[in-house]
């Protein structure tokens, strides 16, 4: 494995694919927003995630790397009952290689109750400490 020089993440990741409702949403008036739409966090860390996000255009990906768009994020764990939710900031975007429709999105959350973030970090340290399959 090659690193590119310093690791510019803050928070450690899990690698862990888990659905969720993304919002889309602004303060301006943009037509189609707010919007939610079903997508996948790749992976997760306390202080944001990488995300997928189906049929998504142009102007979105535009205006989410402007700060115009921000996005809620709202994701469950399968083995637990309450949702962790976050409001998020883009912090890159591009489109899917796979689906060039899809948009993947690198989202730092802006907002997120101390709860969730305790929430994901135990998720974290549980993973990596049963060494649990870190890919699923």
């Amino acid at each position: 494995m090659k690193f590119k020089g310093e690791e510019r993440r803050q928070k450690v990741r899990l690698h862990k694919k888990i659905d969720a409702k993304l919002i889309f949403f602004s303060d301006l008036i943009i037509p189609d927003t707010p919007q939610e739409r079903q997508g996948i966090i790749h992976n997760f860390s306390a202080g944001g995630v990488y995300a997928e996000a189906g049929k998504s255009s142009d102007i979105e990906c535009e205006a989410l790397l402007r700060g115009i768009v921000k996005v809620g994020v709202r994701m469950r764990f399968p083995s637990q009952e309450k949702e962790v939710t976050a409001l998020a900031k883009a912090v890159w975007a591009k489109r899917s290689t796979q689906d060039e429709q899809n948009l993947l999105i690198g989202l730092k959350f802006v907002d997120v109750t101390h709860w969730a973030e305790d929430f994901l970090e135990q998720q974290i340290i549980n993973a990596y400490s049963m060494g649990s399959d870190l890919e699923e």
